[in-house]
């Protein structure tokens, strides 16, 4: 009958057996790499969004280059070129007068004997849309001259 060892010469030959230690850094390390990852696409999707919202809000931009006044059409076409992801996002379209960096009326006369220039302003804007990562909103806005 073989005799048993005693617990302390068991506990030592535990310790000095290098089996499965790349499992345990794979164990320690796997956590970490996966958040690590996880916030990567998270910036990206962020990032992705914001390159939208920059480029509708272009498009409409275009739209009153190209002759368009009225403002409900310039939503739609901000809103449309989000490519059918305009979820959560709002558009706004104002069209505003003004002399110099003052907004005044449509027939109101500029204090300097100059004429009032007319602008669209063309502003789109989102919530962020990662829940875990305290992004602020995602917002696009330009200013478009008429002469």
């Amino acid at each position: 009958m073989k005799q048993r060892e005693p617990r302390w010469a068991q506990l030592g030959r535990f310790a000095r057996d290098r089996r499965g230690g790349p499992a345990v850094e794979f164990a320690l390390t796997a956590p970490i790499l996966v958040l690590l990852i996880m916030g990567v696409i998270a910036v990206g999707f962020e990032v992705d969004a914001r390159i939208k919202a920059r480029e509708a809000v272009r498009a409409g931009a275009h739209a009153v280059m190209a002759g368009q006044d009225d403002p409900n059409i310039i939503r739609q076409v901000v809103l449309s070129a989000l490519e059918g992801s305009s979820d959560g996002y709002a558009a706004a379209v104002m069209e505003e007068f003004r002399c110099g960096s003052t907004v005044v009326e449509a027939d109101d006369a500029c204090s300097g004997g100059g004429t009032s220039q007319r602008y669209f302003v063309i502003s789109l804007a989102a919530p962020a849309g990662v829940a875990y990562i305290d992004a602020p909103a995602i917002s696009a806005r330009i200013e478009v001259r008429i002469t």
